[in-house]
């Protein structure tokens, strides 16, 4: 278990980065910035569904499923959430999602993404060429 003490207000950018042997983190109210890739393949933070979610920012997958659908308290996405999880297909990202980091999806060949056409999710899947859907 990591205890971030009260009053720190910031964690950095890849703070506990490939720290898979972490099981649990807890964040004070002092926290109001969590930095990319803080908790990036952090994968002993995964939940039931393979999800490494954290104050709303999904930081990693690591099911084997070949279809996911993003919970939708996610609001963020970070930039190494999806990487190299080459047996990704489909990936629904609800309209809460309003960022999607760098490399997100870097290494998954086979994907596709399915939001809203107004979605940020869209403008990432074209700048990144990567398969759309509107849903």
């Amino acid at each position: 278990v990591v205890n971030i003490p009260e009053g720190v207000i910031c964690i950095g950018d890849g703070a506990f980065e490939n720290r898979e042997g972490i099981k649990e983190v807890k964040i004070p109210e002092s926290v109001v910035k969590i930095g990319g890739s803080a908790f990036c393949r952090c994968k002993g933070l995964a939940d039931e569904n393979g999800f490494v979610i954290i104050r709303n920012t999904l930081y990693g997958y690591y099911g084997n499923d070949t279809v996911v659908t993003i919970p939708d308290n996610v609001t963020s996405i970070d930039s190494c959430a999806f990487a190299f999880c080459e047996q990704l297909t489909d990936v629904y990202i609800p309209a809460t999602v309003s960022h999607i980091g760098n490399d997100a999806f870097v290494g998954c060949f086979e994907l596709t993404l399915h939001a809203s056409a107004y979605s940020c999710a869209k403008e990432y899947a074209e700048e990144n060429w990567i398969a759309f859907v509107a849903e």
